[in-house]
This record gives structure tokens, C-alpha cells and sequence, in this order.
């Protein structure tokens, strides 16, 4: 028996229903946000690799996504700089 794989496009055209979310690593194994070198790292000027790769893929993904809205959790972290 042949087995049929099926591509992204095939899925889309077939009227298959996307919906984009986000989930981020905050865990410590990244580096301290304050550390330039971090994947948490945040300034200003330039997003950090989370950022742009969120970005990126997003860009993509939104055209296909059912209601444009992208629900994005966090975990890892502690809220407000309290340890």
C-alpha cells in the first residue's frame, strides 16, 4: 500500500483551519536578559532572536491563520524581576 504525503499547501487548499500561538521560553537556561549575549536580551533599538523569530515565522503564518488572532504564553519566568 502506498502511503500519500500531504504538503502544507495541500492542507491549506483543502480548507484545513490554522491558528498561529506563541509559547517563550523565560527559563534561566537562556542567559540574564541584562547580559547582551542572552537570547532574553532586550533594548530599545533591536529585538533579540525570540523576537525576530517570532516575526518571522508570524509574518508567514498570519496570512493563513483562521481568526488573526495569535494567543502567546510564557513560561520560565519570574513576573517583575522577583526571585
Amino acid at each position: 500500500m502506498i502511503e500519500q504525503c500531504y504538503s502544507f499547501l495541500d492542507y491549506i487548499q483543502g480548507n484545513c483551519e490554522l491558528n498561529l500561538m506563541v509559547a517563550i521560553d523565560f527559563t534561566a537556561s537562556n542567559g540574564n536578559k541584562n547580559n547582551r549575549n542572552s537570547l532574553h536580551y532586550r533594548d530599545n533599538y533591536t529585538m533579540n532572536e525570540y523576537e525576530r523569530a517570532i516575526a518571522s515565522v508570524g509574518e508567514i503564518l498570519i496570512s493563513y491563520d483562521t481568526n488573526k488572532r495569535v494567543p502567546v504564553w510564557g513560561f520560565g519566568g519570574v513576573p517583575n524581576d522577583q526571585s
